[in-house]
């Protein structure tokens, strides 16, 4: 009994490590681990070495609270519901870890935009970079939409992951395209812009 309270704390302890942030103004972006499709405290990296299933999901058009997320230029919300492209950085916290199986679960963005020819991008331990896009804006219904998969596993530390604006990897930000014209105007919405 005592062996099975301390795996327990373990699995706790680790459930509070996976950290996830929300862009600032509207949308929300998350980080599942269980399979479920939404972000909560079952939701931890495996630190055993064993590799974790991570999915990366977004609604484009509501908050996390379910509240209607609004189009910051002014035009009408609805447009938030178009989207032609993402754009992701994770960097691991605490720790190192691969990244490897990246699997696009949006199959009309075919284009793959993260480097010439290429959709995902890891520097080996503590940067990963996707970024998937269509040459055609396609509406998702204002829904969650699961965007990747990713697998995950520790090699050292206690490691989080944590969406940041950009990395080392590429010269895109963390975003989203839509035809709402966004902050700057480009038709992207940006993680804290």
């Amino acid at each position: 009994m005592n062996s099975a309270v301390r795996v327990l704390g373990i699995a706790i302890t680790a459930a509070a490590l996976l950290l996830l942030v929300s862009p600032a103004h509207a949308q929300y972006l998350w980080l599942d681990t269980n399979g479920d499709g939404v972000n909560t405290v079952a939701d931890f990296l495996l630190t055993d070495g064993t590799p974790t299933a991570v999915d990366a999901w977004i609604n484009t058009s509501h908050n996390k609270n379910g509240s209607t997320a609004t189009c910051t230029s002014g035009e009408p919300d609805i447009l938030l519901q178009t989207w032609n492209s993402f754009a992701i950085h994770l960097n691991v916290m605490n720790g190192t870890a691969t990244f490897a199986g990246y699997v696009n679960h949006i199959p009309s963005f075919g284009i793959a935009c993260a480097a010439a020819g290429a959709g995902f991008l890891t520097n080996g331990s503590t940067e990963m970079s996707v970024c998937q896009a269509s040459g055609t804006p396609m509406g998702n219904g204002g829904v969650n939409q699961k965007m990747f998969t990713v697998t995950v596993t520790v090699t050292s530390g206690t490691p989080s992951l944590e969406f940041v604006p950009a990395n080392s990897l590429d010269m895109n930000p963390t975003s989203f395209g839509s035809a709402c014209s966004g902050m700057d105007f480009d038709n992207t919405i940006k993680l804290g812009s």
